[in-house]
């Protein structure tokens, strides 16, 4: 339509946020801080002046926002994200701070129960063993300390270590088990799922991942089974990803 009629509203697609400003409703704006500088600084005019223009046309180049529009934005404050937000933005949000789930039953209760959502959503049916929980959950708490008591951004690993990664992990595993497994959840699988999961900026990933192998689930794993089998897949992946 561009080549044939040139630029017009018609052969425009609405980004989402144009979208929800046609049409008067709230729009969704995922992990905001991993935006660029100059998409912030353009949300800043929709927010401000609820309009936002279309240099490319010459007419019905405004869009104006209706009745009912806003913006909800998410981000991760364990995220080192792109771009800090600027001030002027800042001051166009108000702020909901929901707190890290620390409490390990509470954070073994969700992670349960949305690996069972995601289970039924892929339509299969594969037990979760408690211990196999058990160890994803004090992994990831070992490796939140870790980070914590780390001097220098280079000793912490690039994933935020949140909830929703231990699920991400765990569904990963699963996955594996279930088309290129014995359809079985097993601790190699899952140690394997957590190195590949988190080994984002190797080799520094990496390094940091194998330095919590032996000094950590090292030690577990020689007078425990599950543990073993944890650090045995792990092992094998860093040695792979190396």
């Amino acid at each position: 339509m561009v080549i044939a009629k040139g630029q017009s509203r018609e052969a425009m697609i609405p980004s989402p946020i144009m979208t929800a400003m046609e049409s008067g409703v709230i729009g969704r704006f995922e992990e905001l801080t991993r935006s660029t500088s100059d998409v912030q600084d353009a949300l800043i005019s929709i927010l401000s002046e609820k309009y936002v223009s279309i240099p490319e046309l010459d007419d019905d180049n405004i869009v104006f926002a209706q009745p009912g529009f806003s913006i909800i934005a998410t981000a991760n404050s364990r995220d080192r994200g792109v771009n800090d937000l600027s001030s002027a933005l800042k001051r166009r949000f108000n702020f909901v701070r929901i707190p890290v789930v620390t409490n390990k039953k509470s954070e073994a209760e969700i992670v349960r129960f949305r690996t069972a959502e995601l289970l039924r959503r892929h339509e299969i049916d594969l037990e979760v063993p408690p211990t196999l929980l058990d160890v994803l959950l004090q992994s990831f708490a070992d490796l939140r300390s870790a980070a914590e008591s780390a001097t220098s951004d280079d000793e912490k690993l690039e994933s935020a270590l949140s909830t929703a990664e231990q699920i991400g992990v765990l569904e990963d595993a699963i996955l594996h088990s279930q088309f290129f497994g014995e359809r079985a959840l097993t601790a190699e699988t899952l140690g394997s799922s957590l190195v590949g999961s988190l080994a984002r900026r190797a080799p520094e990933d990496l390094a940091i991942l194998n330095k919590f192998w032996h000094g950590v689930v090292e030690p577990r794993g020689k007078d425990d089974g599950t543990w073993r089998g944890f650090l045995e897949g792990g092992r094998n992946t860093i040695a792979t990803l190396s």
